[in-house]
């Protein structure tokens, strides 16, 4: 456990009429005695009687504690002042909401000062006693939990987190039921204030249940809300309601401009992969209009190719269409299917994160609908668990948390869900051998999903039945199906048997989806109808949001021009992959294997074989090596390596740490001192760089690759706050140039090699070029302008040396070798600085980044802000923007806001950080994105295709023979429709392109060409030459032949 302040035991305050229960809280009692935090310091729960609302915490802070204050801290500080607002809140409805005549109690799951992180079960159960005590004295009328150990002390133990915040629980304590809000803990909000909007809505909604604004009722019947959608079963249904959809118009609107939601489910979630398909596909044309109509499902009561006709009059038609999580489903619609989709005006998954930038994982339609339509909160219910026992997966990776507006006033029907949990069962099932049946694979594979479900934790405790009550606010309502598609049997044995390569060659029947029923009130189809009604609700939704914050304009322009476009063609890429070099991949495994098996043989001769078996992955034998023992020099002299400031103790496991960081700073520090590495260290961190490329990045590879020989990434535009794109499956943002000694890149090759070139295009100094248009500093634009390099012209500038010096130092032509390598340093530091201040980061982060002291990165700092005071008013003109508006915005129009700004130093701190960062790195950004979509529209031209994109680089393949057209063709589109679309920027954009046989053996174009053209020539040569040799032996066998005649006659 950490180090912790010891302070006396003091009692805490609590009111006057507090019963015997309240008062043994003040005191240790024998529940207490073995506790591990016995000796630490405590608060009880104190507040008002009767209590409306307890709120409660994880742990006391040490400064709750000593002041007898709840919630003190940054952290309980945003506790306190969710309140307040919320009070201001009643205030400024004149009383109406009665916020102000809480009672409120304060408390926490353990009240002794302690970690939450440290915070064991058996801690929280001996401690719950005071908590259930409290509870059952205090009887309030809704708890709010903070964070999942605080939910587990109330008695609620509901799986997931993220799976049950924000709803309405139920727990039974001394026989009576409360209500019970989990929300996020401080420690959450700490770590990402975006999450403070959710946060909010779930007090808001505690709040207004423990005035009675809310009432709770119960549940509505799914096929209450579903009586208007519209099933078919014949094809003459199927064409009726299509007809109805073309024809039908919104209220104010003609039919040509009533937009549909669109969605589909699929038999996988690989659209590449052979036999994927759709298995149905919904609309909804109004709010409470929606239907689902089969197509290659197996209990489709027609042949899909009838109804195709007028599913493509649908999508083909000018209506807008929307989707939620539109990449998805047109990879399958119109890459797998071929079935155009025409006129895609919107994306709610993008949608919501243009709005709620900084919610990552908080996206799916399932939290989404659940939040603002919670009337559907259940819907989903039955179909899910048959996904579960399947081995249920979610594409996009993203958390099931729940939003909540939280703005309306009026009552709002709060219905109530009884679930009851059960100890799952287990299967004894025996895998079959290589040679098994189809019947048999299919046996183990039904009884596998019993094991599956059944690899949650056991209760110690016997079997007992808990009732969950989930709140459902009638504002509009859902929770989502469609992103949850089946999957085939080989991605269920890698869920459960880690990815297993003989396994996935065994199985490839698709299942899941296509064994749910299709009709009935629990049919698959009324699940795939509800997702396009919520869908198209949530449209309505986001455009009333936009509105309400003066961001429907912004909104809609970067769906239209950014958003929309990027998935179309990021879906492309993923859908199209880039093919891995499979023999070259063997061979890395191959060296690989043999530099760790090299590299353990050097590590262990450190060790002594009388202290045991040596394992070089032991964090505590390596502490015992470098810290206690020592480690052999160069020269077989054993040493103690104790370097003070570098090496410091794990204040958690109590151990020296042996981290990557630790163990670089050794080997500087080693080498600063003795004048070599201290040789253990090396070898140590070449092991672990080997051991995790072989055992980790290449056997990702190796999996993914399997089907095809292709690696399909799936890209995340919604993945940062900045709009950046980001990537899952495999992650192509952080895919390694060179390690442990070789070329990882080669691994990605073109599709053809004789025929195929791989080109990188990068977008040099980005960053610096839009800083240059938000801060319009005249001195830094010229020099763009002229061509010069920017970290060697802020060099030359603030250590006044000649800009040609330091450029040459900066190419390696510089003829005095010693002095070129210090004007490197320097421009290293410099380059170093200017990010870390463009990027938001304080004096101390770039000191680290830079490995300078602080009193080094402060003093460049200084001088780069008083030669260039453009810096410094960007940085001050951004803050000043924040605490005026709450939000920064880019030139495009993207925001990104800061709920928490007023909440103190440290959130205010943290705002000023991202804000500076947000609008340079989120533009840069959206102009390379911008980029690929146009690059994309006119790629075929030199016969290629994209196939990756890694921060401000795009990959793409381009036929061999169009190499010389390249030059101009890229700079056309990459660079001289960049000046024509955005002459805001001062400086235009410029980039770099490398060509090559492999992603990790590209050239500068020009040489390439060069290369190229020599090659030719040279060729050309010989042939002349061998073509006059050729002519002359003709020549002289014609005369040969005129001299034999002669002669003959």
């Amino acid at each position: 456990m950490a180090a912790r302040k010891k302070l006396p035991v003091v009692p805490a305050h609590s009111d006057a009429d507090a019963s015997p229960d309240d008062q043994q809280h003040f005191v240790k009692g024998p529940v207490c005695d073995g506790c591990p935090l016995h000796d630490m310091p405590r608060i009880a729960g104190m507040g008002e009687s009767p209590t409306d609302i307890m709120l409660v915490s994880e742990s006391p802070t040490w400064a709750s504690v000593n002041n007898h204050s709840h919630f003190m801290g940054k952290g309980g500080r945003i506790i306190k002042e969710t309140w307040k607002k919320l009070v201001a809140l009643d205030a400024n409805s004149g009383g109406k909401l009665g916020f102000a005549k809480l009672n409120k109690f304060d408390t926490y799951a353990v009240q002794c000062q302690s970690e939450p992180e440290d915070l064991t079960q058996s801690i929280i159960d001996r401690c719950g006693t005071y908590l259930l005590s409290a509870i059952r004295h205090k009887k309030p009328k809704i708890i709010v939990t903070f964070g999942a150990k605080a939910l587990k002390a109330v008695g609620i133990k509901a799986g997931k987190f993220d799976e049950t915040r924000g709803r309405l629980l139920h727990t039974s304590v001394g026989g009576e039921q409360f209500l019970v809000i989990p929300t996020f803990s401080v420690r959450a909000l700490l770590k990402s204030s975006g999450l403070y909007n959710l946060f909010h809505g779930d007090m808001l909604r505690a709040m207004r249940i423990a005035t009675q604004v809310d009432e709770v009722q119960m549940n509505t019947p799914i096929a209450e809300l579903t009586s208007n959608y519209r099933i078919p079963r014949t094809v003459e249904e199927v064409k009726a309601v299509c007809e109805e959809i073309l024809a039908y118009a919104v209220e104010g609107a003609v039919p040509g401009n009533s937009a549909i939601a669109v969605d589909t489910e699929t038999n996988t979630l690989l659209p590449h992969a052979p036999g994927a398909k759709v298995l149905c596909i919904s609309f909804a044309w109004d709010t409470g209009k929606a239907t689902a109509i089969p197509l290659w499902h197996k209990d489709a009561p027609y042949a899909a190719e009838d109804v195709l006709p007028y599913i493509r009059a649908v999508l083909e038609s000018e209506k807008p269409k929307v989707f939620h999580n539109a990449k998805y489903d047109l990879k399958f619609l119109e890459l797998t299917h071929g079935l155009r989709v025409n006129n895609v005006a919107w994306c709610t998954l993008l949608g919501e994160h243009l709005i709620r930038e900084d919610q990552s994982g908080s996206y799916s339609l399932k939290v989404l609908g659940r939040s603002y339509f919670p009337q559907f909160a259940n819907y989903a219910d039955h179909i899910h668990e048959v996904a579960s026992a399947l081995g249920e997966h979610d594409l996009l990776a993203e958390q099931e948390l729940t939003l909540f507006s939280g703005k309306k006033a009026k009552p709002r029907k709060i219905e109530v869900v009884e679930v009851a949990a059960e100890e799952p069962p287990r299967s004894t099932a025996v895998e079959p051998g290589d040679d098994a049946t189809a019947e048999e694979l299919s046996a183990w594979l039904d009884a596998l999903t019993l094991d599956m479900a059944a690899a949650k934790p056991k209760a110690k405790k016997a079997k007992r039945t808990k009732k969950i009550v989930e709140e459902v606010v009638v504002v509009q309502g859902a929770e989502e199906l469609g992103d949850i598609p089946s999957l085939t049997k080989a991605e269920i044995v890698a869920h459960v048997q880690g990815s297993k390569k003989e396994q996935n060659k065994k199985i490839k029947e698709a299942v899941n989806y296509e064994k749910v029923e299709l009709y009935g009130e629990e049919g698959l189809l009324v699940y795939a109808a509800v997702d396009t009604d919520l869908t198209r609700r949530l449209l309505r939704n986001q455009f009333l949001r936009m509105k309400e914050e003066d961001f429907l304009s912004q909104g809609r322009s970067l769906m239209k021009t950014h958003a929309v476009p990027a998935s179309r063609v990021l879906g492309k890429m993923e859908y199209g992959g880039v093919k891995v070099d499979r023999d070259y991949l063997s061979y890395l495994d191959e060296k690989l294997g043999a530099v760790i098996e090299q590299k353990s043989k050097e590590i262990s001769r450190h060790w002594l074989p009388s202290w045991g078996e040596f394992n070089p992955n032991s964090t505590q034998q390596l502490g015992k090596l470098l810290y206690s023992e020592g480690v052999f020099d160069s020269s077989g002299e054993r040493r103690l390596r104790l370097i003070p400031g570098i090496v410091d103790m794990n204040e958690k496991s109590r151990q020296w740490k042996t981290d990557k960081k630790t163990l670089r700073g050794i080997v500087e520090y080693t080498e600063k001192n003795s004048g070599e590495p201290c040789p253990f260290t090396v070898s140590l961190l070449d092991y672990r760089t080997a051991h995790k490329v072989k055992n980790g990045f290449l056997v990702e590879i190796r999996n993914l690759s399997e089907l095809d020989q292709y690696l399909h990434t799936n890209y995340n535009i919604h993945g940062t706050s900045t709009g950046r794109t980001s990537s899952n499956g495999i992650n192509m943002q952080n895919w390694p140039s060179w390690s442990a000694g070789f070329n990882i890149k080669k691994l990605l090759i073109t599709d053809n090699p004789e025929e195929d070139l791989f080109v990188n295009l990068d977008y040099k100094g980005a960053e610096i070029r839009i800083f240059a248009a938000y801060s319009n500093d005249e001195r830094l634009i010229n020099a763009l302008l002229d061509g010069m390099d920017a970290h060697c012209f802020f060099t030359s500038a603030v250590y006044e040396m000649p800009y040609e010096e330091v450029l040459a130092a900066a190419n390696d032509t510089h003829p005095d070798k010693k002095k070129a390598k210090y004007i490197k340093s320097l421009r290293t530091i410099i380059k170093r600085v200017v990010f870390g201040i463009l990027y938001g980061a304080g004096a101390h982060k770039i000191a680290e980044t830079a490995t300078i002291t602080l009193e080094k990165a402060q003093e460049v700092i200084n001088l780069l802000m008083s030669m260039f005071p453009s810096i410094r008013s960007y940085v001050e003109e951004t803050r000043d923007f924040i605490r005026r508006y709450g939000f920064v915005e880019t030139f495009f129009g993207r925001r990104r806001r800061f709920p928490l700004h007023g909440v103190g130093s440290f959130f205010r701190s943290q705002a000023d950080r991202r804000g500076v960062n947000m609008k340079i790195q989120s533009t840069s950004s959206d102009i390379v994105i911008s980029q690929l979509v146009e690059l994309d529209e006119h790629v075929q031209e030199v016969g290629g295709r994209i196939v990756l994109t890694v921060h401000d680089s795009i990959g793409l393949l381009v036929k061999r023979k169009y190499v010389e057209q390249l030059p101009d063709f890229l700079q056309h589109y990459c660079v001289t429709r960049v000046k024509e679309k955005y002459p805001w920027l001062p400086v235009p954009f410029s980039c770099d392109i490398e060509v090559g046989d492999s992603y990790g053996e590209v050239t500068k174009l020009s040489d390439f060409i060069a290369a190229k053209k020599a090659k030719e020539l040279s060729k050309a040569k010989q042939l002349e030459v061998q073509f006059d040799e050729e002519a002359m032996e003709e020549l002289r066998d014609f005369e040969n032949q005129q001299v034999e005649s002669l002669r003959s006659a």
